[in-house]
């Protein structure tokens, strides 16, 4: 098999093992980056679109935030409130890319090397990731939403 490839790439002759290997892992190595960072590219903008929405949610229903604080709700639970809303768009998501990936995983263990599709640990570890990445950008409005000052709020309507 070696001296196929050897033939084919000249320059591999007079290589170690270590260098044949590396070439010949080269093309494996650029998809799994280009992978990578399409899924990294992919979660920043998920991301942005939940704090995007979270953040015109907030937005729309400011004068009902200030009036739930006059009467009396706390910074914490309005905070709490578009948290769960922020989850509500995240969960459902997650589990519907858990579904396709299930049913869709003969076609991903083509690019998957030394783990299995199956393995519980990837699910968990790819979902908690994601997650977290939904709250963290539903931190900043959800926390915006309860530094709302009712007073201002309720004086410009």
């Amino acid at each position: 098999m070696f001296e196929h490839q050897i033939g084919r790439r000249p320059f591999l002759k007079n290589s170690s093992p270590e260098e044949i290997l590396r070439s010949l892992l080269a093309t494996d190595r650029a998809v799994a980056i280009l992978l990578t960072s399409f899924a990294g590219f992919a979660l920043i903008i998920s991301a942005t679109g939940i704090a995007g929405l979270l953040g015109y949610t907030v937005q729309m229903r400011r004068k009902e935030i200030g009036i739930r604080l006059a009467l009396g709700a706390t910074p914490g639970r309005i905070q709490r409130q578009f948290l769960r809303f922020a989850l509500s768009l995240a969960v459902p998501g997650i589990a519907l890319g858990a579904l396709l990936s299930y049913f869709l995983r003969n076609g991903i263990n083509v690019f998957l090397f030394q783990v299995q599709p199956e393995n519980p640990y990837i699910w968990i570890a790819a979902s908690l990731v994601l997650l977290s990445a939904a709250l963290l950008a539903a931190a900043i409005p959800s926390a915006r939403a309860a530094a709302t000052d009712p007073q201002i709020v309720l004086r410009t309507d």
